[in-house]
């Protein structure tokens, strides 16, 4: 898809390039302003892009699109290409110019097939290595224990063995959709190597398995391998009907099923699967709040650009985002503005900012700058409460230092907050390497 883009970029400019009197005078300008380093991208898609034109009389806004043509526009309104969409599409040319190029001509290609291979054969190498202790359930098909190396215990169950499928409770089988993980392969080598395990008459499958099934994409489905009855068969078919599994787009209605089944003492759902639902239906909740909601930022004592308040609705309206704008383009103001609209439309009391120690008073300074609210340091709050002082009611912005994070836990659990702003996230990589060793 990129070389299509960039084959119509680069004809297009040659084309603008080309053109005489005015048509040359606009190509000129849109040039200078990407040479000097005016033009900066906001985000991209495949096929959507978003530039801010850093202008002599303000700043624009330019959006690219690709479906088959190219198509542009500018919040400067001009009936014809303008200086600010000729230079986001220089930039475009060089930036799309440079991933090209950074690709390597040769190298190994996976298949999806060749890829799950070789992740799985990962996964194998680490679990012939591993010192895992597990103990089985009466029945084969039961629920067992494998504790690892730290102690940390999983739930495993066998659902086939021949092909090796089942279910562990680990956070890698959660998300890997490859319906195994090491402790499975693991387990699984145990039985083959120790065949008193398996017993020469299988027993019954214990339970009918509600889970997400990984090899659907994680849908909720259902297993096991003998027909059901009664009142059970009756449940299942009134929300899967013929099949085994649901579509994501049904599972805001399944809050039923899983009040409904636990009458049934035989029916075993995976703690996965409320969850999803709930996620779902936090997800549905939140789109329909989007579209009802007209916003309005009267709290701000600046005025936003349009894609700060773009990345504003988009973070307010998802349990979290990543706002990854270039440098200088206010990610800290798109964040400050999505907290005063989650207490505004959701009643949140609290917000903690972690970052770097340095950046404690810039936070403080934008906070008051924009808002005109103030910013609490927990630290300074932590060595009040140390010297007897108790605070009176915290204000809805405080900071911590990511340096300062693990020691002041208790206080954070204390008054734990409603949303987080996680600034120079990366850095969470050393607080955790910190905690652990």
């Amino acid at each position: 898809m990129k070389e299509k883009i960039i084959t119509k970029v680069k004809a297009l400019l040659a084309e603008l390039s080309s053109r005489p009197n005015s048509g040359g005078l606009v190509y000129r300008q849109g040039n200078s302003l990407y040479l000097n380093g005016q033009c900066k991208k906001l985000s991209e898609s495949e096929t959507h892009f978003e530039f801010l034109v850093d202008d002599k009389h303000g700043d624009y806004f330019v959006t690219i699109d690709f479906d088959g043509q190219l198509r542009s526009g500018c919040t400067c309104k001009s009936q014809q290409l303008c200086r600010h969409q000729i230079a986001s599409y220089l930039q475009l040319n060089q930036r799309l110019s440079i991933n090209l190029s950074s690709i390597p001509e040769e190298g190994i290609k996976y298949s999806r097939e060749g890829m799950i291979k070789r992740v799985i054969e990962e996964r194998r190498t680490k679990a012939k290595k591993a010192k895992y202790a597990i103990e089985f359930a009466d029945n084969i098909y039961g629920e067992h224990l494998l504790t690892n190396e730290k102690g940390t215990q999983y739930n495993i169950t066998f659902r086939d063995l021949e092909r090796k499928h089942g279910y562990c409770s680990c956070p890698d089988y959660r998300t890997n959709k490859l319906g195994t993980c090491k402790h499975l392969i693991f387990a699984f080598e145990k039985i083959s190597a120790d065949k008193s395990i398996v017993p020469e008459n299988l027993p019954g499958y214990p339970f009918i398995e509600v889970f997400l099934n990984p090899f659907r994409e994680n849908k909720i489905s259902w297993f096991h391998p003998e027909k059901p009855s009664g009142e059970v068969a009756e449940l299942l078919y009134r929300y899967f009907g013929h099949k085994n599994f649901i579509e994501d787009d049904m599972a805001d209605s399944f809050t039923g099923f899983i009040n409904k089944a636990s009458k049934h003492k035989q029916i075993l759902i995976r703690p996965e699967v409320p969850e999803k639902v709930n996620q779902i239906s936090e997800a549905f909740s939140m789109a329909r709040l989007k579209q009802q909601t007209q916003l309005s930022f009267p709290e701000f004592k600046t005025n936003l650009l349009p894609f700060q308040k773009e990345g504003i609705k988009f973070a307010t309206f998802n349990t979290g985002a990543i706002i990854a704008d270039e440098m200088g383009l206010g990610k800290s103001i798109q964040a400050i503005g999505s907290a005063l609209l989650k207490r505004q439309l959701f009643g949140f009391q609290h917000t903690l900012i972690v970052c770097p120690a340095s950046l404690k008073s810039q936070w403080g300074n934008e906070i008051e700058q924009f808002t005109g609210e103030v910013l609490m340091d927990l630290e300074d709050a932590a060595i009040g409460a140390q010297e007897g002082i108790i605070p009176g009611k915290w204000p809805f912005f405080t900071v911590i230092s990511y340096e300062a994070l693990a020691e002041n836990f208790e206080l954070i659990n204390d008054n734990p907050p409603g949303f987080l702003i996680l600034d120079e996230a990366q850095r969470l990589i050393i607080f955790v390497s910190t905690l652990l060793f």
